[in-house]
């Protein structure tokens, strides 16, 4: 269902999904003791892959001028252009 959910091309899908898996033990009296178990998930629905996705998507999508740093740290060389700090147009 985590990939089906997914846009396979025709625009009716998310962008990207992910599948977190967690075990937890009920303990008396106390909070529960909560552990992440991203060893159980494939990896083409574990939560890595769903944030490269968001950010190549992300990136792909808007004007260079946003997420200067980002795209800087990512492609690993400086980009001439000044940050955009706008939240667009009014």
């Amino acid at each position: 269902m985590t990939r089906k959910l997914r846009d396979i091309g025709d625009a009716n899908g998310y962008t990207a999904t992910s599948l977190l898996l967690v075990e937890w033990e009920a303990t008396s009296g106390r909070a529960p003791v909560v552990q992440a178990r991203p060893d159980l998930v494939p990896e083409d629905v574990a939560p890595p892959q769903f944030f490269r996705v968001m950010i190549e998507h992300v990136l792909a999508t808007i004007p260079v001028t946003y997420h200067v740093h980002a795209r800087e740290r990512r492609e690993q060389r400086i980009i001439p252009v000044e940050q955009d700090d706008s939240v667009g147009p009014n």
